[in-house]
């Protein structure tokens, strides 16, 4: 988890972000210590912000993985 804190002129805010790459597209499984996939294979990755506002909201636009 990252926490991030962001202050502009008029405005200060705080969130935490959760990223975590799951076994299936349902979501429910994080995947274990050894996971491997093989490419074309998708990789479910999920993102999630938590914040007390509303009105900040959580924009991904771009996403990629590379093999090593």
């Amino acid at each position: 988890m990252v926490h991030v804190s962001i202050e502009m002129d008029q405005v200060t805010s705080e969130f935490d972000i959760q990223m975590g790459v799951f076994t299936g597209s349902d979501f429910a499984t994080p995947v274990g210590g050894e996971f491997q996939i093989s490419v074309p294979d998708p990789i479910h990755v999920a993102i999630k912000m938590d914040s007390n506002n509303d009105r900040m909201k959580l924009q991904l636009k771009s996403c990629w993985a590379t093999p090593r």
